[in-house]
């Protein structure tokens, strides 16, 4: 009998969890950005924070730039196959629409190197507890934290705790989270 095929099982994966709902996700985000404000102060060395604009399934974490004014926040903005994050102060005035719907920075705003950026915040379609994310399938940031090799960042993977499951399908190129967060965990 073959081996599954990985890219055919997160194909199927992705299509069963698009009909996943969050009951309330406004409160699920503030959630998750109360469990995230309390690792960031358990870490004050984690000065410039990788964030994202969040999509209709993810979620929200804008509200972590006023609670930490003090810090930098960067938000990925793509361009063909390569991702760079940018620093956004002011996102209701310096992210615009990108490609897929998605918010990003404006291209003239500072660029972080990889050595610079000391947490990223992951969206996902779904991950594990034990770190396995399964992304939206275009290999973005995957592909960018191999590129930062021993500079990358501590890696957080952010997620409603409907899309936590047992398993993902792993394969050498998918990166782990050092650790998940939602709004139960």
């Amino acid at each position: 009998m073959p081996n599954p095929d990985p890219v055919k099982i997160k194909h199927a994966l992705r299509r069963q969890l698009r009909t996943i709902s969050v009951a309330d996700p406004v409160a699920a985000s503030r959630a998750i950005v109360g469990s995230l404000a309390t690792l960031l102060r358990a870490h004050p060395e984690w000065h410039s924070i990788a964030i994202f604009a969040a999509l209709p399934r993810e979620p929200n974490l804008a509200d972590l730039l006023a609670l930490f004014p003090d810090r930098a926040f960067f938000y990925p903005r793509v361009q063909e196959k390569t991702m760079t994050f940018h620093r956004v102060a002011d996102p209701e005035n310096e992210l615009i629409a990108g490609p897929w719907g998605l918010s990003e920075p404006i291209e003239s705003l500072p660029l972080a190197t990889a050595a610079e950026i000391d947490v990223m915040l992951c969206p996902g379609t779904a991950f594990t507890r034990d770190g396995k994310r399964l992304g939206k399938g275009g290999g973005y940031y995957d592909l960018y934290l191999h590129a930062c090799g021993a500079t990358r960042p501590t890696c957080i993977g952010v997620t409603f705790a409907a899309m936590i499951v047992d398993d993902l399908p792993h394969e050498a190129h998918d990166i782990v989270m050092d650790h998940v967060v939602s709004e139960i965990c």
